[in-house]
């Protein structure tokens, strides 16, 4: 298969809108949302997908949070996005974020340890001086970010290592 974690997305939104024996049904089909039956096919979830914009960098959004998983309803947004959104109930823009990331960097800098070791988004290639300015500047869990980097996982839709 060609798109295997667009082919995982599409079984985990239907799972959880319909299977009521996984954890996450509570929020999505015990409140009453469900998938689209133009979305039946994964064919032509992946036909939509494709044609809004689908990359591994991205995560489906459903742009009104008690509204179905549907085309008219659903969009692409980036994992920091999404984690964003869920936690706070909006969307930072990328230049948002550009921004908060610039001022926390001036205002951390300084404050920072120095016996810190520095730590890379495996993703984007960008350096951090230490987890504690890492997490800071994209709003992650500093302690996900940790954990991450010891076993592999992915923190904010990213990997990371430490250099």
């Amino acid at each position: 298969m060609k798109n295997k974690r667009l082919y995982r997305t599409w079984v985990s939104i239907r799972r959880r809108c319909n299977n009521k024996n996984t954890k996450d049904y509570k929020y999505y089909g015990g409140k009453g949302i469900r998938v689209s039956s133009d979305w039946d096919q994964f064919s032509s979830f992946e036909e939509w997908a494709i044609s809004h914009g689908y990359s591994d960098t991205m995560s489906i959004d459903r742009i009104d949070s008690n509204k179905d998983y549907c085309p008219e309803n659903c969009r692409w947004i980036t994992f920091s996005e999404n984690d964003s959104r869920a936690h706070k109930g909006q969307i930072i823009t990328p230049e948002q974020r550009k921004n908060i990331s610039e001022k926390l960097k001036d205002y951390y800098s300084t404050r920072l340890n120095p016996n810190a070791k520095k730590i890379k988004c495996i993703e984007t290639g960008v350096i951090y001086n230490s987890v504690k300015e890492a997490s800071l500047s994209l709003g992650l869990n500093k302690c996900a970010v940790q954990c991450s980097t010891k076993k592999g996982y992915r923190c904010g839709g990213y990997h990371w290592e430490y250099i």
